[in-house]
């Protein structure tokens, strides 16, 4: 019995998120998607990495809420959840700042689209 009460307590950590929202699209790009990949093993046709899984609003990147170490066939949007990993800090920087750097280069493109349309 003490066995699988602790395996049930080290599985724990893998039901805090629902697998399904994080491969199928975000409706209205709210919600929780996963971003950035790191310690990326391929072995034949599988393919393992970490990622941080965060709260969205249109898509862009808000809140860290936890990163995993991911498993699926490559190629597939079907993900299993290995285990739960502590925050990798240095990968959500990078998601942030590439998230802003999106957001700094719409309306920069914008206004590049509308000279150069204009003028013609």
């Amino acid at each position: 019995m003490n066995h699988f009460a602790e395996a049930e307590r080290s599985h724990k950590h893998l039901y805090d998120i629902n697998i399904g929202d994080l491969v199928l699209a975000v409706p209205h790009g709210i919600g929780r998607r996963a971003y950035g990949r790191t310690n990326v093993e391929i072995s034949g046709t599988r393919e393992e990495c970490d990622t941080t899984v965060f709260a969205v609003v249109f898509y862009f990147p808000l809140v860290p809420m936890g990163t995993y170490r991911f498993s699926r066939e490559q190629n597939s949007k079907v993900f299993h959840v290995l285990e739960k990993k502590p925050l990798h800090w240095a990968q959500i920087t990078l998601d942030w700042l590439k998230a802003i750097a999106v957001l700094i280069s719409i309306p920069v493109l914008l206004d590049l689209y509308l000279r150069l349309t204009s003028t013609h």
